[in-house]
């Protein structure tokens, strides 16, 4: 039996929620199925989602309560704006669990710029991966 790698997606989350402190973590339950592909050099899960500041922010993103290494800072010069910006974040695989429940953390971070702690909407939050499939 032969097998393909087909690209898949997951919707996280439609609609918006919004970090500003309180809270300032805002976590989803993602169930991934066992055929799941953690990635290899060129072809990593991607998470896709938009996002909205009009303050200094920082954003940072756990998988598994891991930290998954993406630190987004927004500042006046930095891009801190009134206007929907849509984010695509490559990830580690690794950081994911096939088979099983993995949860994604969107957390605000605290003390950025001048000791603010910011505010960011985030909205339409799409995990998008490859799988194993036989044919």
């Amino acid at each position: 039996m032969a097998q393909l790698t087909l690209s898949d997606y997951i919707s996280v989350k439609d609609g918006v929620f919004k970090l500003d402190g309180t809270p300032n973590r805002k976590d989803f339950q993602v169930d991934l199925p066992a055929t799941f592909v953690k990635g290899t050099k060129n072809a990593k899960p991607i998470l896709q989602f938009r996002l909205i500041t009009d303050k200094p922010s920082k954003l940072m993103l756990l998988i598994n309560q891991t930290n998954a290494n993406v630190d987004v800072q927004f500042d006046e010069q930095l891009g801190a704006h009134k206007h929907w910006r849509t984010m695509y974040e490559l990830l580690d695989g690794s950081l994911f669990k096939p088979g099983e429940t993995n949860e994604i953390s969107f957390l605000l971070g605290d003390q950025v710029f001048d000791d603010t702690v910011g505010e960011i909407k985030v909205s339409d939050v799409v995990l998008l991966f490859q799988q194993k499939v036989n044919v």
